[in-house]
């Protein structure tokens, strides 16, 4: 994974603002797999816990 993310650094390809490079998009892998879960794991158990079964709050808390 690491050198992915160096490559994304090395290309150097920055935010509008030119505060990020492509290595940001790395950030929500790198924690998936450091808790060894999916994206998918983790609203399974949004939905099984907080959410009570519902899938309404998805598109509360992951709004565009």
């Amino acid at each position: 994974m690491n050198y992915q993310k160096k490559g994304l650094q090395k290309r150097n390809r920055l935010s509008k603002n030119g505060e990020f490079d492509e290595s940001i998009h790395m950030k929500e892998l790198e924690i998936n797999l450091e808790k060894g879960c999916s994206p998918a794991d983790s609203l399974i158990k949004k939905f099984n816990t907080s959410w009570n079964k519902s899938i309404e709050p998805i598109y509360r808390d992951f709004i565009f």
